[in-house]
């Protein structure tokens, strides 16, 4: 965590960042930028693919695991998902996006800052707003 939180916070070419996150398991092509202050999960970093030229910018966020608390585990029948993420070659995830567990971006799709993505997306779509819609 460490790792994460130097990739995530100091000043850093954005190689310098892509590397950070290599070494914590995060599997990354190439020509990827990622902006100061994404988080990438922390727990699991390995469940989370990032293809060749995507750009992920600042404060986005992907969750590529979820735990229940106690109380709920008997609901859900488990302790905790294990999905994963993949973001396709050429995807861009906007400012303030939140990608959650078992999701897949599409080759070229984008993502418009501050939203929250739940389902997978297509490729070439372009993904905005609250209530997510995908409008190409």
């Amino acid at each position: 965590r460490f790792i994460h939180c130097i990739a995530r916070y100091l000043p850093l070419f954005p190689n310098q960042r892509v590397f950070l996150h290599k070494l914590r398991g995060v599997k990354i092509g190439s020509n990827v930028f990622i902006g100061s202050e994404v988080f990438i999960d922390d727990a699991e970093p390995d469940l989370v693919t990032i293809e060749d030229e995507v750009t992920i910018i600042a404060r986005a966020s992907l969750l590529a695991h979820s735990y229940y608390p106690v109380h709920m585990q008997e609901y859900f029948n488990k302790k905790r998902d294990v999905k994963g993420i993949t973001i396709k070659k050429g995807a861009y995830i906007g400012f303030g996006s939140i990608i959650l567990p078992g999701v897949t971006i599409g080759e070229n799709a984008i993502i418009g800052a501050g939203t929250v993505i739940s389902n997978d997306v297509p490729a070439n779509a372009l993904v905005i707003g609250q209530k997510p819609r995908i409008l190409h």
